[in-house]
């Protein structure tokens, strides 16, 4: 992952010379994409749920706002998503299910579920090395 940090730093010098200021902020925004990679990836994947069925059910944003007890202006700025992500709350999440009619995230609730889910997330023992 460094080395990629490291090339791509290279080439935007390379593309920006003179910008150092521009340098300094793409190189923040990548130092912070990677750094929240993995709750970045599930606040896009909530967006596009959300977009998937206003598109699907012809729901419009004026609507969802309102259901969702949302200013279309705060809307439109979590459907944005931006640069730096949105961090929702559950509280916002459960606001967008109930006025949706749908479930964003899963939570199991029955403990078999929720054992099959840790097992599946185990990592196989490594092979023993052969001498």
């Amino acid at each position: 992952m460094k080395t990629i940090n490291v090339k791509a730093r290279k080439i935007l010098a390379e593309m920006t010379k003179g910008q150092t200021p521009l340098i300094e902020e793409i190189s923040a925004r990548v130092a912070y994409r990677a750094a929240n990679k993995a709750w970045l990836d599930k606040s896009g994947a909530i967006i596009c749920a959300i977009l998937t069925v206003l598109r699907t059910t012809g729901m419009t944003k004026p609507e969802l706002a309102e259901k969702a007890g949302l200013t279309l202006e705060e809307l439109t700025q979590i459907l944005k998503g931006g640069v730096y992500g949105v961090n929702f709350t559950l509280q916002t999440i459960t606001k967008f299910e109930a006025a949706l009619g749908i479930n964003l995230i899963f939570i199991p609730d029955e403990p078999e579920v929720i054992n099959v889910v840790l097992k599946s997330q185990e990592q196989p023992a490594p092979e023993p090395e052969v001498v």
